[in-house]
């Protein structure tokens, strides 16, 4: 019974078309990012395998590192990095009714 009660604070009118704007924004994002690897994958395929050594071997070195690097170093390194570049801002104020609820 709590618990719906919290999912009643959670979920209102207010919080609700956030919600679904930052969902529909992930699906965008995430489309986006799959075409555009889908793309940049194929060309690096292409140049590592009808290219000289010498550019097989700088894409060899480029996929080695992004596929070594753990993808907690690209979330809390690079992601803020990037934000802080672009102008972009990082509002987290939808997350506020949660710290009420589970206070």
């Amino acid at each position: 019974m709590e618990l719906l009660n919290e999912c009643r604070l959670l979920f209102t009118s207010v919080t609700v078309p956030p919600l679904l704007n930052g969902l529909l924004l992930s699906f965008k994002l995430a489309g986006g990012i799959l075409l555009a690897s889908l793309v940049a994958g194929t060309i690096l395929a292409l140049l590592k395998t009808y290219a000289g050594k010498i550019i097989g071997a700088v894409v060899t070195i480029y996929v080695e590192i992004f596929r070594n690097t753990p993808i907690l170093f690209w979330i809390t390194v690079c992601f803020p990095w990037v934000t802080s570049i672009s102008g972009l801002q990082q509002d987290f104020s939808l997350l506020l009714p949660l710290r009420s609820v589970r206070s």
